[in-house]
Formats: structure tokens, C-alpha cells, sequence
């Protein structure tokens, strides 16, 4: 199998980084936002607490000098003291609105210069010319002559107060268009801050698409598309890039695409060597209702003319040795086909051993179980056996010869006994069961 790792960088980490960036793009936003909305709030609360008003009231201050200048001329031309109420009322507003201006103009310097300036000129012509004009009137000691007399001063103080009042008008009327100036600047610098948000998140998304995209749904539809045809074929290998993930899942499909490949070959396998032993079965069971009791009854004839003809009965007795010794033989090879792989038991291993030593030793040795031998023998004793069977075979085969060699398992009364003989020595190891 090749599976190709990808880089240091995994699906988790690449979608870490995004919503660590998505976050980041909101936390800086935000920050930002918030602080522009914070100078924009106390922009309109400047607009809307201090200078709106104080505009309004630099506008109501020139109308309440007018006021008083208009109540002081209509006096002194009438004499009629309720013309004073008009100048009264606009002493009054006059001292109003200039506490209010000097408390919303206390932040900025030229204003209290200019309405220091507006209280100069307005002590001037108060007490220059409207309020001794006022007395002398009360007095009926101003004179028409007097007044006419009086007039231009009158008009030059009041000129200078009007100047004085138009020059606060106009700085508050600056203060006013720089804080909405202020304000809109302010409110375009929100609307940059949103739109270069949104055009940051729109690419932030673009390129998380994308690198999704690129990092899980291709290599995920390519590792979906190679599941699909190994379904079909367990023969094509899986191989998919990608983050981490994807590969990990690719290696277990692969690795579990391996394991089916080979439990089908190892199914195969033995469904063909249960087919092998099957048909041994057979052809074991038809040597032994055939051959094994042809030879049974042979034997048993020569016995019979053995006893009838004692002059043969010496070459007879052979014969029946020889006979029973091809029935031991076919039993033996009858019993080595019968066993099935599924069987586990010592008969099975002793066999596995003998064809495993046929190599070393140059010929097959000769088997021959006596006693039931399948299965019922506990396995400390059939490990020994087993050693000792294979180191027997070793030792003969490192000795320069080719030996006949004879194997004899039996079981007896609970005694188990190996028996190895090579023509020349016999090995016998005994153990009790």
C-alpha cells in the first residue's frame, strides 16, 4: 500500500485558523467600532448638549440687545414708562442667555474671548449711554436737543456691542459645522469600517471555501470514489491527500481492504484444501471397505491353510506377517487422510512434523499411530512429544546418512510412547497421560 501523507497542516488546524481569523475580523471590528461609535456619540452629544444650544443662544442674545435698545428709544421718544418693559425683559434675557453661553463655551478659549469681548461693549454702551439716557428721561431733564446731541455715541456703542454679538454668532456657527463636519467624518469612517469588514469576511469566506474545498471535499469525493471501486474490486489500492484526517481514514479502508483480500484468499485456500481432504475421505473410506479387507481375508485364509498344511505353515506365518504389516501401513496411511485441517489433534502435528523433516532426512519416514490420537491428549504431553519428535529427526538427519527411518506413536493403558528407529539404534521416550 502507498499512501501519501500530506503536509504539517490538518483539517483542524486550517479550520482553527479560519475562525481564528473570522474572529479576529469581528474582535477588530468590533474594538474599532465601538471606539468610532463612542467619539461619534459624544460628537452628537457636543452637537446636542452644548454648541446647538449655545448657537440658539448667541442668536437670542443679539435679539435681546435689540430688545433693550428698541424699549430704551421708544422711552426716551414717549416717555411712556411702559416701553421700559421691552428694555427690561431683554436685561433680563441678556444676563440668561449669558450664563448659558459662558457654561456651553467654557471649553473653547476664543469663544469666552469674544463673549468677554460682547460683555465689554455691553457695559459700554450700558453705561455710556442707555441707562444715563434712561435716568436723565426719568429726571425730565433730556432735552430733545440732548438726545439728538447723545445719538451718535448712542449708535457707535451699540454698533460695537453688534459687532461684538456677531462675531460669537459666527464662531459658534464654526463650532457647530466643525462638530458635524466632525460627525460625518466620523460616520463615514463607521461606514468604511463596515464595508471593509464585509469585504474582509466576503474574502475570509472566498478563501475558507476554497481551502475547504481544496483540503476535504476534493481529497473526501476522491476517497468516496476510491471506496466505491474497491467495493467493486478489492484488488485497486486507496490513495488519498489531504489533511490528516482524511488520510487516517484512507490507511484504515486500505489496511481493512488488505485484511478482506487476504481472509478471502485464506477462505479459498481452505475451501480448496477442504475439497483435497474430502475427496482423500473418500478414496480413505474406499481403500478401507476394498483393499484393507481384501487383505483382511487373505490373511485370515493363509491362516486357515497354515493350520491345515504344517509343512508350509512356516513360509504361510510369513506371509500373514507381511500382510498384516500392508494392513497396519494402509491404516496408517488411511488415518493421515482422514484428518481434516480443521483438527488440531497429535496425529495432525506428528504428520506436519514428518513433512516438514522429509527435506533433511533425503527420504519420508514411515508413520504408524496405535490408540486414538485426535484431539483427547493434553497439551503439555503433545508439546513434548512434538519436541522430542523434532529433535530425534534433527539429530538423525545431521548424521551422514540417509537412514529408513520408522515412527511409532502408541497409546496404551494411559501410556504414551514414541518410538524412532533408523534401521541401526531406536529412540523410546515414554510419557503417562
Amino acid at each position: 500500500m502507498r499512501l501519501t501523507w500530506p503536509r504539517p497542516t490538518t483539517l483542524r488546524w486550517q479550520i482553527q485558523l479560519l475562525v481564528g481569523g473570522l474572529l479576529l475580523l469581528l474582535l477588530v471590528t468590533g474594538i474599532t467600532a465601538a471606539i468610532v461609535a463612542a467619539r461619534l456619540a459624544d460628537t452628537r452629544n457636543m452637537l446636542t448638549t452644548l454648541l446647538r444650544p449655545a448657537q440658539v443662544a448667541a442668536v437670542a442674545l443679539s435679539q435681546a440687545y435689540v430688545d433693550q435698545e428698541t424699549g430704551e428709544r421708544e422711552y426716551l421718544l414717549t416717555a411712556n414708562a411702559a416701553e421700559l418693559t421691552q428694555y427690561n425683559a431683554g436685561l433680563a434675557d441678556a444676563a440668561r442667555l449669558r450664563a448659558l453661553l459662558g457654561k456651553n463655551l467654557a471649553g473653547d478659549p476664543t469663544s469666552v474671548m469674544l463673549l468677554a469681548g460682547v460683555d465689554r461693549a455691553a457695559t459700554a454702551w450700558h453705561q455710556g449711554t442707555s441707562e444715563p439716557e434712561i435716568n436723565l428721561r426719568q429726571a425730565g431733564v433730556l432735552t430733545t436737543g440732548e438726545l439728538l446731541a447723545r445719538a451718535p455715541d448712542d449708535e457707535r456703542l451699540f454698533s460695537t456691542l453688534r459687532e461684538a454679538l456677531t462675531s460669537l454668532q459666527n464662531r459658534t456657527n464654526q463650532l457647530v459645522a466643525a462638530q458635524v463636519q466632525n460627525a460625518n467624518t466620523t460616520q463615514s469612517i463607521v461606514n468604511e469600517i463596515a464595508i471593509a469588514a464585509t469585504a474582509a469576511a466576503v474574502v475570509l469566506t472566498a478563501v475558507a471555501t476554497v481551502v475547504l474545498r481544496r483540503s476535504l471535499a476534493l481529497p473526501l469525493n476522491r476517497l468516496v470514489s476510491q471506496v466505491g471501486r474497491v467495493g467493486h474490486d478489492l484488488g485497486h489500492s486507496v490513495d488519498v491527500t489531504g489533511p490528516r484526517e482524511i488520510t487516517t481514514v484512507a490507511a484504515a479502508v486500505d489496511a481493512m481492504r488488505v485484511r478482506l483480500r487476504t481472509e478471502m484468499a485464506r477462505a479459498t485456500a481452505h475451501q480448496q484444501q477442504l475439497a483435497r481432504y474430502e475427496e482423500a475421505e473418500r478414496i480413505a473410506r474406499d481403500l478401507n471397505e476394498t483393499v484393507v479387507q481384501q487383505l483382511f481375508r487373505t490373511g485370515l485364509d493363509l491362516q486357515s491353510m497354515a493350520s491345515r498344511q504344517p509343512a508350509a505353515a512356516n513360509a504361510l506365518s510369513v506371509a500373514v506377517d507381511n500382510i498384516d504389516n500392508a494392513i497396519r501401513e494402509l491404516q496408517t496411511a488411511i488415518f493421515g487422510l482422514t484428518v481434516r485441517p480443521s483438527e488440531d489433534g497429535l496425529s495432525k502435528r506428528v504428520l506436519d512434523v514428518v513433512a516438514e523433516s522429509e527435506t533433511i532426512l533425503g527420504s519420508s519416514p514411515q508413520v504408524r499411530f496405535d490408540g486414538t490420537l485426535t484431539g483427547n491428549l493434553p497439551t503439555p504431553v503433545s508439546d513434548e512429544l512434538i519436541k522430542t519428535l523434532r529433535r530425534v529427526l534433527s539429530d538423525l538427519a545431521t548424521e551422514s546418512r540417509a537412514p529408513e527411518v520408522s515412527i511409532q506413536i502408541e497409546l496404551t493403558n494411559g501410556l504414551l510412547r514414541l518410538t524412532v528407529a533408523d534401521g541401526k539404534d531406536t529412540t523410546t521416550v515414554d510419557w503417562t497421560v
